[in-house]
């Protein structure tokens, strides 16, 4: 089986898992009531399952793990040196890495049910992030950090703590429209999966492609109109799990230049880290609470600038492909091209804010005399 195969194959497989677990979930969250109501701040009409996020992790874990626990099997019984196929290496291969994928997914897992104890809202903001920065303390104590070279162990430590729970609530911030959040996985998921296969690490592209593939099974119920929410449960799981993969991914590839490492996580991530830094600053502005709920993430300003629920998801869906694709070019990109790769990232985000301000300013447009 050839490489291209193999990662076709996972995405697959955790595509058609997905999909066919979403009805279940369905079924399962409104026999114990875990529904989203409407309300002033929502678009949505009518009570909406929110367990599918429960799908995205089944159907995650069940590739990933399912996978490894196989061929395990399979090794018991037939020496690896019997068989000389990709797929047989590429397998062993993550059978020795299995304790590192064993704390990851403990702490996917940790922030999948603190997704679900939210759902219930059974957990306060503070107590939620309180376990969040246990969990991901923990999972940096197992040794999983960023190694940048330049920085010193402890600041290394303290960013992957701060990066992880970041990534996980940016997406759980950016879960604000029907399919926004699931269509930037993919999209995000299967760039870092080409990243990672032209740089060398193909167990963490896997890894990559079956987010990816999980994300996209359900996709199919949640497009506008969704019939079944991710949740907290998924958005956190997604988030962290996108998180984490830069985490684990070795940045530091032979021949690239160094603006490799540091660019090439942020301008994968771009659309997320752009909606909840934009968030963040108007409630400062506003002295507001930062955990106070309103329309002021992305999503919501291009509705208010006229777009139907549909463009605006596709239009973030081709921001988010838009900016994420230029962080291919950073393989082999001299430094000084990839500061202008930033730069040209950066100028879109500005002009798409300057466009969303004065369309909101005078929404009617230039010859309106009203």
């Amino acid at each position: 089986m050839s490489s291209l195969w193999i990662y076709f194959y996972l995405g697959l497989s955790a595509l058609l898992i997905s999909w066919a677990f979403a009805p279940l979930c369905k079924k399962l969250s409104r026999r114990f009531g875990i529904v989203d109501t409407p309300d002033p701040r929502k678009n949505h009409k009518g009570n909406i399952p929110l367990l599918g996020g429960v799908a995205i992790f089944a159907a995650f874990n069940a590739v990933v793990f399912g996978h490894i626990l196989a061929a395990a099997l399979l090794s018991s019984s037939q020496p690896v040196s019997a068989t000389s196929s990709l797929a047989a290496h590429r397998m062993n291969a993550a059978i020795e890495y299995l304790p590192r994928l064993l704390v990851i997914g403990g702490g996917g897992l940790g922030f999948f049910l603190t997704g679900l104890l939210d759902d219930r809202r059974v957990l306060s903001v503070k107590a939620r992030f309180v376990i969040e920065f246990l969990l991901a303390g923990g999972l940096v104590a197992a040794g999983v950090r960023f190694d940048l070279g330049f920085l010193p162990k402890p600041a290394g430590m303290a960013l992957t703590v701060v990066w992880i729970v970041g990534m996980a609530n940016a997406f759980n911030l950016l879960d604000g429209l029907d399919g926004l959040a699931a269509g930037v996985t993919v999209i995000c998921s299967s760039i870092l999966a080409v990243v990672l296969v032209q740089g060398g690490q193909p167990l963490v592209a896997m890894y990559a492609v079956a987010l990816a593939g999980s994300a996209a099974g359900f996709l199919r119920y949640n497009f506008h109109p969704a019939s079944i929410f991710m949740g907290s449960s998924g958005s956190l799981f997604l988030g962290y799990t996108l998180g984490v993969s830069v985490v684990i991914a070795s940045f530091r590839v032979e021949g690239t230049s160094a603006a490799f490492p540091l660019l090439m996580p942020v301008l994968l991530l771009a659309v997320p880290l752009y909606d909840t830094a934009s968030v963040v600053f108007i409630r400062l502005r506003e002295r507001r609470p930062i955990f106070s709920s309103d329309r002021s993430h992305t999503h919501h300003r291009l509705l208010a600038a006229g777009f139907s629920e549909r463009s605006a998801v596709v239009f973030i869906w081709l921001l988010t492909f838009m900016v994420g694709i230029s962080s291919v070019i950073l393989l082999t990109a001299p430094l000084w091209l990839g500061i202008m790769i930033f730069l040209q990232a950066t100028l879109a985000f500005a002009l798409i804010l300057l466009a969303k301000h004065m369309r909101l300013r005078n929404p009617a447009g230039p010859d309106s005399k009203n």
